[in-house]
């Protein structure tokens, strides 16, 4: 069976002014990838991340979570050759479920991934020595947890450094894409009020005055990169070998770490994983387009739910009083919930499938009952990971057809 008869993905369409727009979006499972399409007097197709969760449970015609990278990888190539400048992209943040599939272009070696993207569009902040350092810590703390985890920044380094031609940082206020979208965050002029409390939890660590200096070291590095080699692309430098340097730092310092840990009981490494993940989704992309239209989207990545409401409260730039398509932020999950049904919306799309984890720790993974209340069309990439149904609290697989348009339902659906 050829990809596209195998249909993955649901086409959702608006009119915009003189444009048509569509909405595509991929079945990643526990996952983000969507193509935002604008087809007028210049056509517009902006990937929207591309990545599949590492405890995400793949099966039946994929086998496994590489296959299924591969197959989305190719059929995106093929709709949108490189030849013609046809897309974009966009990483609302740098975490795994968000842009392994991106990883797995560079990797692949496939010539065709190779200046693939003209522009890609990456948070501002990301040129922040401390947003570093927070997302080499998070990628450090993982690793001493799970010492045979890989570490992704670097390969994500590599991908931007290859596959795209122009990166192009973002902040809120930033108009993109001919005018057509703005940028709701990062702020930058923010302060990051978690701060103090993760730095003083990283120095109950016990980490030797070498370490700091050594991961404060490495991250103004990898900012200055970004800055200059990345935003700029000002250093003539080759940035495969530099990021090959970064690559050998890091491995220095979690040796260091791994010989000076003193497994202080005090500490819960995985909550601190946590808070610092969460605070990593501070740098992300929350985006809509730039006029009221009364066709509106919103793009939220994984924005926290204080922050949702930062943006919300906001009278610089309003969110619009009604959208045509919300992306919920983080898979629709209990602790990112937020209540879009004061903003309209007729669609709302839902990337969530079913987890590899204990069983204790599945409910926190499932799309959260309250998004039921939304009075919307629930675009889900999966039914089998929703307790949402009133009459349901158990993997439901089959989704409510009254307001539901699954992309998948028991895996996928030809359309």
């Amino acid at each position: 069976m050829c990809i596209q008869q195998r249909c993955y993905l649901v086409e959702i369409m608006t009119i915009r002014g003189g444009d048509m727009y569509k909405v595509e979006v991929y079945n990643t499972y526990f996952g983000d990838c969507s193509i935002l399409k604008a087809l007028g007097k210049k056509n517009s197709n902006l990937l929207v991340d591309f990545g599949i969760h590492a405890h995400s449970y793949v099966s039946g015609i994929y086998s496994d979570k590489e296959l299924l990278k591969q197959e989305i990888a190719e059929d995106i190539s093929n709709r949108y050759p490189k030849t013609n400048d046809d897309i974009n992209l966009l990483i609302t943040h740098f975490h795994e479920d968000h842009v392994n599939g991106l990883i797995y272009m560079y990797k692949s070696g496939s010539d065709e991934y190779i200046d693939y993207f003209k522009k890609a569009y990456i948070a501002k902040s990301w040129g922040d020595p401390y947003a570093i350092a927070m997302f080499l810590l998070e990628e450090l703390m993982k690793k001493i947890k799970i010492p045979q985890r890989k570490p992704i920044l670097f390969d994500l380094l590599l991908f931007l450094s290859v596959c795209v031609r122009i990166i192009v940082p973002l902040s809120r206020g930033d108009i993109f894409e001919d005018g057509r979208y703005i940028a709701l965050w990062p702020d930058n002029s923010e302060e990051i009020s978690e701060k103090k409390e993760i730095d003083d939890e990283i120095k109950d660590l016990n980490f030797s005055e070498d370490i700091i200096k050594d991961l404060k070291d490495l991250s103004f590095e990898i900012s200055v990169f970004f800055n200059n080699a990345l935003f700029n692309r000002k250093t003539k430098i080759n940035r495969e070998e530099q990021i090959g340097i970064f690559k050998k730092k890091f491995k220095k310092l979690k040796k260091k770490i791994s010989n000076s840990w003193n497994g202080n009981n005090n500490i819960n490494v995985e909550e601190l994983i946590k808070k610092i993940h969460n605070l990593n989704h501070k740098f992300n992309i929350v985006f809509q387009n730039s006029d009221d239209e009364n066709e509106n989207i919103l793009f939220t990545g994984d924005i926290e739910k204080n922050h949702m409401q930062e943006i919300a409260d906001r009278t610089d730039i309003p969110l619009h009083e009604s959208y045509k398509y919300i992306k919920i932020p983080h898979h629709g999950t209990k602790n990112h919930y937020y209540d879009y049904s004061n903003y309209n919306p007729e669609t709302i799309i839902i990337n969530n499938g079913r987890i590899n984890v204990k069983c204790e720790q599945t409910m926190a993974y499932r799309i959260y009952r309250e998004y039921r209340d939304v009075c919307a069309i629930h675009v889900c990439t999966n039914s089998n990971n929703c307790i949402r149904c009133y009459r349901c609290d158990k993997n439901c697989m089959w989704a409510c057809t009254c307001v539901s348009n699954v992309v998948y339902p028991r895996l996928y659906i030809e359309c």
